[in-house]
């Protein structure tokens, strides 16, 4: 049966460690490699390499696997005739979700994040559960999953006509068919799964 692994590692723990490992593995690209280097010795240059760190294990370290990347149109990366990923980060987080099995898009946001205010999430607002769950931020992530899993970006998307009539009944069906996954750990973060084909709850890997 196909399925979905999703590897999540705490930053605050592990960030280094990754960071070092993406490096020492060639793992990052020539586009993430000058975002890191744009960054300096930013906290968040750290977070950048080490969730292309947490990838490279993820693909169960390939080796060279920068130079395996491609960009897609929009700016996604991706390894031609590898497994389908996403990768996600934020404040003391990174995901990265790896399937075999058709595409997948995944957000994860810290909940001590500022809550976004776009029209468009009222659309789905009800279909991330009730109370704090139903919060703006959850239906942002549940957005920018949908987004990722088009290989679009969140721009495009807002600006196209009917896009949050589409989200929504693509949410539904996806909710109905068990390839739409919220996700949360305690205080730290909220966030969605969502995958194209695979319809049982990821495999989760923690570091």
């Amino acid at each position: 049966m196909a399925s979905c692994d999703l590897w999540l590692a705490d930053l605050t723990l592990h960030g280094a460690h990754l960071a070092k490992e993406a490096r020492a593995n060639h793992a990052l690209d020539a586009s993430a490699l000058a975002r890191v280097e744009k960054s300096g010795r930013s906290g968040k240059a750290r977070d950048l390499a080490a969730s292309y760190g947490l990838l490279w294990r993820a693909l169960g370290r390939p080796p060279a696997l920068g130079k395996r990347i491609r960009r897609s149109e929009t700016g996604w990366p991706v390894v031609p005739g590898g497994p389908a990923f996403s990768l996600s980060r934020t404040s003391g987080w990174a995901a990265v979700a790896v399937t075999g099995a058709g595409g997948v898009g995944l957000d994860i946001e810290a909940l001590s994040g500022p809550e976004p205010s776009l029209p468009i999430l009222a659309e789905v607002a009800d279909l991330c559960g009730a109370g704090a769950e139903a919060s703006p931020l959850a239906a942002f992530t549940l957005l920018e999953a949908w987004v990722k899993l088009r290989g679009d970006r969140l721009a495009a998307a807002l600006a196209t006509p009917g896009s949050g009539r589409e989200l929504r009944e693509a949410a539904m069906r996806a909710r109905l068919e068990g390839r739409l996954h919220p996700l949360g750990y305690a205080d730290q973060f909220t966030g969605h799964l969502w995958t194209e084909t695979v319809s049982t709850a990821p495999r989760i890997r923690f570091l």
